[in-house]
């Protein structure tokens, strides 16, 4: 399966999200492949929509992983929003504010289709694996999956 990160640090000094380099580590170690989008203006990559939406849809991901915390939520609620109307991919949500937020982030964001509460390091290998075996999203760990239009928590 092909997973696109998209990590914004944006506005802010340049920095790593460990976080997001281990889950592509461990999802490349699975056989997966990875490709992270690192939205900061120190990388030549500022927050424009119409350049995240062409690389994403360059990558052709079968999923869509976004990692935000508060500052960049809304910009990272707007990429969402494009993405699943341009591309109609599955899209996951995590990181500090989705886990500190998940009901009003699942709530406000209907074309967002699973929140991540907590660590990933098994729960996004495990719905990759669902979303490929056509398995059940609905009962993994630290997952809040949507589905026919409920909101399922885990």
């Amino acid at each position: 399966m092909k997973v696109q990160f998209i990590w914004p640090n944006f506005d802010c000094p340049i920095g790593n999200s460990i976080g997001v380099a281990y889950l592509s580590g461990a999802l490349k170690a699975a056989g997966h492949s990875t490709n992270i989008i690192h939205i900061s203006e120190w990388l030549d990559y500022p927050f424009e929509l119409d350049r995240i939406e062409s690389d994403v849809r360059n990558y052709g991901p079968d999923l869509i992983a976004i990692s935000t915390g508060y500052p960049h939520y809304p910009e990272m609620r707007q990429t969402a929003e494009r993405l699943k109307r341009t591309l109609a991919k599955p899209i996951l949500i995590g990181g500090i504010h989705t886990t500190q937020n998940v009901k009003s982030v699942m709530t406000e964001n209907p074309w967002i289709d699973f929140a991540n509460v907590g660590e990933g390091d098994d729960s996004l290998l495990d719905i990759v694996t669902a979303l490929e075996t056509d398995g059940d999203t609905t009962a993994i760990p630290n997952i809040w999956a949507r589905k026919g239009g409920a909101i399922i928590p885990n």
